[in-house]
């Protein structure tokens, strides 16, 4: 009986990481059609303005958010991932890749650094993802839409040393610097 863990995207993994943006985008939706009802009813203009500034705060909330999900979806897409005893088995498109757990020389974290204290302002902060260096400096992205516990589950469970790396806003794009 195989009892490693299997990674990869799922519909609930997306909805972990994704609900919170639906919902504060709904909310703020809804207010927006709440103060527009309001002005209609009361004949002031104060509700009638408010759509312009909602879609800024949209933008400038959730597109950050939106980005990062589309992003990481295309980099993890048909991507499986499974650690044994010995090997970190990545399967993708059809292909399958053992790669010995000899042979990974370390866990670069790209992850907000407040994430694990339970604050997590800005809803793009919940982005994270690693980078699996081998010996000969190939990198395996693993991003978190693979599941909630990746960091903790997979990066730290393979014996080797796990870089920190604190950055705001954690795009596999943006981030890496050889």
């Amino acid at each position: 009986m195989n009892t490693n863990p299997i990674y990869r995207q799922t519909f609930l993994n997306h909805f972990k990481l994704a609900g919170f943006l639906f919902m504060g985008m709904f909310s703020l939706i809804a207010l927006t059609i709440i103060l527009h009802t309001q002005a209609n009813a009361f004949e002031n203009n104060y509700g009638e303005n408010s759509f312009p500034l909602v879609i800024i705060i949209l933008c400038i909330l959730f597109l950050p958010s939106v980005y990062l999900h589309c992003e990481y979806i295309l980099v993890n897409w048909k991507l499986t991932v499974q650690l044994t005893d010995s090997d970190l088995i990545i399967k993708k498109k059809g292909s399958v890749q053992r790669v010995p757990l000899s042979s990974i020389k370390e866990v670069i974290l790209f992850k907000a650094r407040n994430y694990d204290s339970g604050l997590k302002t800005l809803h793009f902060v919940r982005y994270y993802y690693g980078r699996v260096i081998l010996h000969n400096n190939e990198s395996i992205v693993l991003t978190r839409l693979l599941g909630s516990t990746i960091d903790r589950e997979l990066f730290y469970s393979l014996n080797v040393p796990v870089d920190h790396r604190p950055s705001f806003f954690n795009s596999t794009l943006l981030n890496w610097k050889d």
